[in-house]
């Protein structure tokens, strides 16, 4: 599932760097709004930056990703993965709802 190569992926990069990196937060923001050029720009410059594009384990689970993309249409592939990210925001946000009522 495509999804699921897109965690995988993010997942990898966030063990490489840390979750407070540049690449991370360029990441969330591209995934926060997909259709800013400027936010898909600076998250190219910071992988050239961080040399992530020369790691061969994120460049293979890049390949799949794109891979799965190219077979299963891309708007169904955004959609999946934006539709993903709102609930982890949701269950992210019931958490802490539920801390600060205790």
């Amino acid at each position: 599932m495509v999804s699921d190569a897109y965690d995988a992926l993010k997942g990898k990069i966030k063990q490489l760097f840390g979750e407070q990196h540049a690449v991370v937060t360029a990441l969330q923001g591209v995934e926060q709004n997909p259709a800013s050029d400027g936010r898909k720009l600076t998250l190219q410059e910071e992988i050239a930056a961080s040399g992530l594009d020369r790691d061969a384990e994120i460049m293979k689970l890049a390949s799949a990703l794109s891979e799965l993309m190219k077979n299963h249409g891309g708007t169904n592939v955004k959609n999946e993965i934006r539709n993903k990210i709102r609930l982890k925001e949701s269950k992210h946000n019931k958490i802490v709802s539920k801390n600060i009522s205790n």
